[in-house]
């Protein structure tokens, strides 16, 4: 399979001819926070106006890790944004207008958010929502079959649930037996290592983006007023710590010369 570095057409990226508005969709990929009060005045499909918000930011003139944070950010503010049975084309859209290299960092930190709308599906309408999403991958244009791979691959982690990896494995073998047979094989044989984070089979030799990580500052254990700390799960009793006196100090000797005065 060929590696795809980047799924964003050029025409989109050099024009941002979005189709809900582009002061709307600037606004929205500027400031992801705002992005609950403008998709609330919408009157377009939020899905494609998720899909222009991730191209938008996906153009910015900004380093990759600084996009890939900002896309993260409007994923995890859209998805839950989703009408009603409407959850499958704003997956869609967020994964088909991501970056492929970017891909990676941004499902693994909004696997959470998508979590959250999908704990509660019975097997049948989650089975019914991973179809749609297959089905809807199959429409897209302007996209290859290495491409739909890709998408198809991201999208259906993203919506893994469970601790069972053989149970979600077979749930998504059982829906990719609908795709095409141009690339629906290629999803069932390479969905297990991406599952388990590795994205060989799909990106090929593709520069992953990563984010930065920071280390978390050590706090100190530090006495208190009622006793010292001590590490977590000790026997040992809580120590008191000790009122120490300091003696006044004492007078300096009065020299013979002076003593008659005092």
């Amino acid at each position: 399979m060929k590696t795809v570095c980047s799924i964003l057409a050029a025409a989109t990226v050099s024009t941002l001819a979005f189709a809900n508005g582009s002061d709307a969709v600037t606004s929205a990929a500027n400031n992801t926070s705002e992005i609950p009060a403008i998709v609330a005045e919408l009157k377009t499909p939020k899905a494609a106006f998720a899909g222009d918000v991730l191209a938008a930011i996906a153009s910015m003139p900004k380093s990759p890790a600084a996009k890939a944070d900002k896309m993260i950010a409007a994923a995890k503010a859209l998805l839950p944004l989703a009408d009603k049975n409407k959850l499958a084309d704003m997956v869609v859209a967020i994964i088909a207008n991501t970056p492929f290299e970017a891909l990676p960092v941004l499902v693994g930190e909004t696997q959470p958010t998508a979590q959250t709308e999908v704990v509660g599906l019975d097997d049948k309408s989650y089975n019914a929502l991973l179809s749609a999403v297959v089905k809807k991958i199959g429409a897209l244009k302007d996209f290859s079959n290495d491409d739909k791979t890709i998408i198809s691959a991201f999208a259906l982690k993203l919506l893994a649930r469970g601790e069972d990896n053989n149970a979600i494995i077979e749930a998504v073998a059982k829906v990719a037996k609908s795709m095409p047979a141009a690339y629906g094989k290629q999803v069932i044989e390479a969905f297990p290592a991406v599952l388990k984070g590795d994205y060989q089979s799909v990106l090929g030799d593709t520069k992953i983006i990563t984010l930065p990580k920071f280390d978390k500052p050590v706090q100190s254990k530090i006495p208190t007023a009622e006793g010292v700390n001590l590490p977590h799960g000790s026997n040992a009793q809580s120590v008191k710590p000790v009122d120490t006196v300091i003696p006044p100090a004492p007078k300096p000797p009065v020299p013979p010369v002076y003593a008659e005065q005092f």
